[in-house]
């Protein structure tokens, strides 16, 4: 009479071991364009806001003085998916006006062990002023992306880009 194989079912520390190995080699893609990115000019800064990246881990916003972003850049991360907006102080000598700023953002993905250590394209530029901080006239506006298209959103990730209503 012959015996039965012996089956395991269990492996103590197995599934622990199983998930970390699968957040270290785990490959990334690469996020899509944030959408409905928009700048909205306000006393003291400039608010910006956009949509939420399916996947994505985080955002940079990357701030320049000029509109190439070849000199001046300033890259903020910002980690989290729900992390959709960032108001940039900009500084104002004597009540002057402030400087004009180019703005774009694009979202980051990465594992566990290596958080937005993935960059997606970033949005289109969008310039804006911000309101001197002793300005009481002058009232806000806001600029929207408007060259992002599904032709970009193509190249990365997956799903349609689409604007939707302004959140304002």
């Amino acid at each position: 009479m012959a015996r039965p194989i012996p089956v395991l079912t269990s492996f103590p520390g197995i599934e622990e071991w199983r998930q970390s190995l699968k957040q270290t080699v785990k490959t990334v893609a690469t996020p899509k364009v944030p959408w409905n990115f928009a700048v909205a000019n306000k006393q003291g800064g400039n608010y910006l806001t956009w949509q939420l990246v399916e996947g994505a881990d985080g955002y940079i916003v990357e701030i320049s003085t000029t509109g190439d972003f070849s000199t001046g850049v300033d890259a903020k991360q910002l980690p989290g998916n729900e992390n959709i907006s960032y108001f940039d102080t900009v500084p104002t000598s004597g009540g002057a006006a402030p400087p004009i700023r180019y703005y774009r953002v694009r979202a980051t993905a990465g594992t566990v062990n290596q958080p937005q250590s993935v960059q997606g394209i970033a949005t289109g530029v969008i310039s804006s002023t911000a309101i001197a901080p002793n300005d009481n006239v002058t009232t806000s506006t806001t600029t929207r992306d408007i060259t992002t298209t599904d032709g970009t959103q193509a190249k990365t990730g997956i799903g349609d880009y689409r604007n939707i209503l302004p959140r304002d």
